[in-house]
């Protein structure tokens, strides 16, 4: 199986990989459990943080008690070159479930 992966000029490759398996064994546990789930991107924080903590909220059935610190978006865009950043989709691309990289494409975390 990882003979065949396209891992060349993926930095952190490891780090990649526990990402993608979490969030690939997140997918069957709920597809599997039948429990209901509740997906939350890092940008929902970013562009709407209010409506974003509220549907959490909502579904954990639980109140807004108190406002907490300021949610300050980071950029982590320079931290990989194009060409690394090419590797990396390609390899996530070919290791994450069809409803993982689904997510990954709307959260545009490897565009």
């Amino acid at each position: 199986f990882f003979k065949h992966l396209p891992t060349e000029g993926v930095p952190c490759l490891s780090e990649f990989f526990r990402y993608v398996q979490w969030h690939n064994n997140a997918f069957e546990a709920v597809n599997r459990l039948q429990v209901p789930a509740h997906i939350v991107h890092y940008e929902g924080y970013r562009d709407d943080f209010n409506a974003t903590l509220g549907g959490l909220l909502d579904f954990l059935k639980l109140p807004h008690k108190k406002d907490g610190k300021a949610f300050h978006a980071g950029n982590y865009t320079h931290y990989y070159t194009n060409k690394q950043r090419n590797a990396i989709r390609k390899y996530v691309k070919k290791i994450a479930s069809s409803e993982n990289w689904d997510e990954l494409k709307r959260s545009n975390y490897f565009k």
